[in-house]
């Protein structure tokens, strides 16, 4: 069933901490890093950024390359973000180990695209269930250094249980995002095409930086839920 798919209930488990404690979380995480976390997505997303502006100008070769080069640096600075907020690196040294992993981070990140899609093209709720369930996988290939098939097994059975939880949470977040978009896209059309388009790309450098941070904070709480046994539960056994 597509309920036990996203919540086992039938397993006693610890409860996640309430929503306000991730985002509060979150936020202090974020603030306590904030120069060096808009420091690793600077370059990458103002590349991008310049090159979807010229192919919209007509410059197509200048607008494709650079748009090519900016989505390379824009999948590396995620993978870089992601050392960073492990263990407080510096965007010097985050994007020294993320050239290191970058090709077996490369290959998780298609798997994970090609099942998500997949289970999307099947139908729409396998698709919801399959990104619910591979969140995990970019955190535990860098936390944990598990790669390709095993990164997505341990991601589905991390979050397998903790299914509704994880996808409210998310759900929350994604409020914020479309909230801050179209503020960003306000403002921006002030300037007309370019504006919004600067708009964008700077939402961008300060936004994916709080996803990353809020993703992992939620892992980190899953996976200490996932090795919590509640009391409840201890009671029960010695029953």
């Amino acid at each position: 069933h597509s309920s036990d798919a996203m919540n086992d209930s039938h397993t006693v488990r610890a409860k996640l901490p309430a929503i306000f404690v991730l985002l509060h979380e979150t936020w202090g995480a974020y603030w306590s890093r904030f120069t060096a976390l808009i420091g690793i997505t600077l370059v990458p997303f103002l590349i991008s950024g310049a090159g979807s502006l010229l192919i919209k100008r007509g410059a197509q070769g200048l607008g494709l390359l650079l748009l090519f080069v900016g989505t390379v640096l824009v999948i590396l600075s995620y993978l870089a973000l992601l050392q960073a907020v492990r263990d407080g690196r510096g965007v010097r040294d985050a994007y020294r180990s993320a050239i290191k992993d970058f090709w077996p981070y490369l290959w998780i990140v298609v798997l994970t695209n090609v099942v998500t899609v997949g289970g999307y093209v099947m139908l729409l709720f396998p698709g919801v269930i399959f990104a619910v369930w591979f969140f995990v996988v970019p955190y535990v290939f860098v936390e944990e250094g598990k790669r390709g098939m095993d990164a997505l097994l341990a991601g589905r059975s991390y979050v397998r249980g903790y299914g509704w939880p994880v996808f409210w949470r998310f759900a929350v977040m994604m409020v914020v995002a479309v909230v801050a978009s179209y503020v960003a896209d306000a403002l921006g059309s002030l300037g007309g095409e370019t504006g919004r388009a600067v708009a964008q790309v700077i939402l961008s450098i300060v936004f994916v930086p709080l996803v990353v941070v809020f993703g992992h904070r939620l892992y980190r709480q899953v996976r200490q839920a996932r090795q919590t046994v509640p009391p409840s539960s201890n009671t029960g056994a010695r029953r």
